[in-house]
């Protein structure tokens, strides 16, 4: 089981909607995991581990703008948190990886940046793989 309390005392009704949203996520329904999840932060805005599971599921699909502010509110509440840290790092190598190759698709073939461009793509994606 994924914990996903704040480590401070919680409400019956933000534990409930922390382990709905856990036992959804655990069990792959990361959209009604999402909303349960998502209710809890709005309620308190510290559980970390919350923020830490929004942070996977925006990642997984592929919003990764949201998955850095979730990441980083995770690391503003436990700045310990190194699967956050990894996560995030990962996250901003993906986003770097897609402006690589939008700046590969929008340039002429011939441009030089091109090269470096594709250089850079190559590198991230061996990077990825390495993980």
């Amino acid at each position: 089981m994924i914990l996903v309390l704040s480590g401070c005392a919680v409400t019956p009704e933000i534990d409930h909607l922390l382990k709905k949203g856990n036992t959804a996520y655990e069990e792959g329904r990361l959209g009604e995991a999402e909303q349960y999840l998502n209710r809890a932060v709005e309620k308190d805005q510290t559980i970390k581990g919350a923020w830490f599971l929004l942070g996977n599921i925006h990642y997984r699909h592929g919003r990764y703008p949201a998955a850095v502010t979730a990441y980083e509110k995770t690391l503003q509440y436990d700045s310990d948190h190194a699967d956050a840290w990894h996560n995030l790092a990962l996250t901003r190598m993906r986003q770097a990886g897609d402006i690589a190759e939008s700046g590969i698709k929008a340039l002429p073939a011939e441009k030089n940046g091109v090269k470096k461009l594709l250089k850079l793509r190559r590198e991230l994606m061996l990077n990825d793989v390495r993980e």
